[in-house]
């Protein structure tokens, strides 16, 4: 994997040894190191301050958010990077970004339904896609997502998926958790017209999460296990597959569906799944 130390590209192994004080082929100490190693440590406590200032601001976010504006539906993922994670240890909302970043093909052109804040299609989908078309029904959520997780091949629309899917060519369609506000009908349309936008060679995948603890009025429909759900996404495509994680009585199912066989297209996804229809 590449990306860029200090304006330069480089591999991992090389910005760990970069890290390390060393140029290729060398792994002696910079003669500068001693004279450096005030700076460094000044910028470790710098840095270590604005963590902890972060950490506390996101966490303030989170509950003014929590508390006043329950009514919205989009959350921003950065609490999750900035409080969650770094102060409570909480990684899980990574699980969905992986996943569908590991389905991806580098020349994907991607419809992503209900981005929300646009935090994974800028920081998991994009930057393994050649294109991205993100689409939500909130305007408030994408002018968030414009704002603060805008890229290059990345485009933000209002669309009301029960109104059919936008005229793009898209080779893989990616939707998280949001297939629960629509009606086992809405639902099956829904997914038929992906099949059909899609073609023999594309792919469908996400999550949809079962929390049957909470008491959610706005769900329509839900998938109690993995075995319904790949029924349910076998009634458009040839194959699909689906694992679970499940965290505090909170139930994740990932899926990806083709009719293309999975054991070649996503070989990695294939070996871990709970139902694998190949």
């Amino acid at each position: 994997m590449r990306g860029v130390y200090l304006g330069q590209a480089m591999t991992s192994d090389e910005r760990f040894g970069r890290g390390l004080g060393a140029t290729a082929g060398d792994t002696k100490a910079h003669p500068a190191l001693p004279l450096v190693r005030p700076v460094i440590g000044a910028l470790q406590r710098i840095n270590r301050a604005l963590r902890w200032l972060s950490t506390q601001t996101h966490r303030l976010q989170g509950a003014v958010e929590g508390r006043f504006d329950r009514r919205r539906m989009w959350f921003d993922h950065y609490i999750d990077v900035n409080y969650n994670w770094l102060a409570q240890g909480d990684a899980t909302f990574l699980e969905r970004g992986l996943f569908n970043r590991m389905c991806l093909s580098p020349d994907a052109d991607v419809l992503e339904i209900a981005c929300g804040d646009g935090f994974y299609t800028r920081h998991f989908y994009a930057a393994q896609a050649r294109s991205v078309l993100a689409i939500d029904i909130d305007p408030a959520a994408l002018e968030f997502a414009r704002r603060v997780n805008s890229r290059e091949n990345v485009r933000y629309e209002v669309r009301d998926i029960r109104l059919g899917l936008p005229q793009a060519s898209v080779t893989h369609v990616i939707w998280d958790n949001a297939m629960i506000f629509l009606t086992e009908e809405q639902l099956a349309e829904a997914v038929d017209e992906i099949h059909a936008r899609i073609g023999q060679t594309g792919k469908f995948s996400g999550y949809v999460a079962y929390e049957p603890h909470l008491h959610q009025p706005f769900v329509r429909h839900t998938f109690r296990d993995s075995e319904g759900l790949a029924e349910f996404l076998k009634r458009s495509f040839e194959h699909a597959l689906v694992f679970r994680t499940e965290y505090g009585g909170r139930v994740n199912y990932y899926f990806v569906a083709s009719d293309m066989p999975l054991a070649a297209a996503v070989p990695a996804i294939v070996a871990n799944a709970d139902v694998p229809g190949v």
